[in-house]
């Protein structure tokens, strides 16, 4: 009779142990997929100033400076009189470009170039 008691108690014990034990459990749904990085690039106008003049700084040609030129006679024009670029030094130009930009909607590229512009005829 006490085998039996302690072969029954042993089995009881083995069960609540088994049961208690961690499960591993294996997630489908993923276990295959890839993780993917995603770089986000900090828009031009909300880059620290400096990191902005030295975009501008590398994209000085004269091409570019062309460009932005144009693209500041047609799209600064449109709701204001243009001011001279030589009327202001280019950390103003830089900040008004913020602000502005938004309301002429222009393009990133855009942006960049007639900060280029306004770069190459700021007052000192």
């Amino acid at each position: 009779m006490n085998k039996l008691i302690y072969s029954l108690f042993a089995f009881v014990c083995i069960l609540t142990i088994s049961n208690c034990s961690p499960k591993t459990v294996k997630n489908t749904t993923t276990e295959n997929k890839k993780i993917e990085t995603v770089n986000v690039e900090i828009p031009f106008g909300s880059k620290p100033l400096e990191e902005q003049m030295d975009i501008v700084r590398s994209m000085e040609t004269e091409d570019n400076k062309i460009d932005g030129g144009k693209i500041y006679q047609a799209n600064c024009g449109k709701c204001h009189e243009l001011f001279q670029p030589d009327s202001r030094n280019i950390v103003s130009w830089m900040k008004v470009m913020k602000r502005m930009s938004k309301e002429a909607k222009l393009s990133e590229q855009q942006y960049k170039l007639v900060s280029v512009y306004l770069n190459s005829k700021a007052k000192a």
